[in-house]
């Protein structure tokens, strides 16, 4: 007789965990791209993603053909909560040009301020932040 024990905590901690040091990793890859190559990049966080941007003649589009810098869904499980400026996003508008706010990451190495929540829905008060300051410092905390 054999007993199987499901641990959905310890998973879900983990996914959330694990979304949140890709994204560091990846906004500390763009920033060093921006800076190097002396171009302008954005992050455009989605209700249930992000991807990057480039500025292309005075317009942002969407990074199309970098393998990493590529758009990428979050897992079902986990909720997204956007503050840039200290202002709430709703993040329900971010497909419209018009309405979209964006992370800008600048080729001075500067970032635009903001906090982004990463809650778990299965595990409550499971939280895990990704945040930058204006001077480019990108972390990760449990919050």
């Amino acid at each position: 007789m054999s007993l199987a024990t499901l641990r959905i905590g310890g998973e879900s901690e983990q996914a959330v965990r694990d979304e949140a040091q890709r994204l560091e990793a990846l906004l500390q890859l763009a920033k060093n791209q921006a800076v190097l190559q002396g171009r302008e990049l954005a992050l455009n966080i989605l209700e249930n993603g992000y991807g990057f941007m480039i500025l292309d003649d005075d317009k942002w589009v969407s990074l199309e053909g970098d393998e990493v810098l590529r758009h990428r869904d979050v897992p079902d499980e986990i909720e997204l909560h956007l503050l840039i400026d200290g202002e709430a996003v709703d993040l329900s508008k971010q497909q419209d040009p018009k309405d979209r706010s964006l992370v800008l990451i600048m080729s001075s190495g500067e970032i635009t301020p903001f906090v982004l929540t990463m809650e778990s829905e299965v595990d409550q008060g499971l939280r895990y932040e990704v945040r930058a300051d204006a001077y480019g410092q990108i972390e990760v905390s449990r919050a």
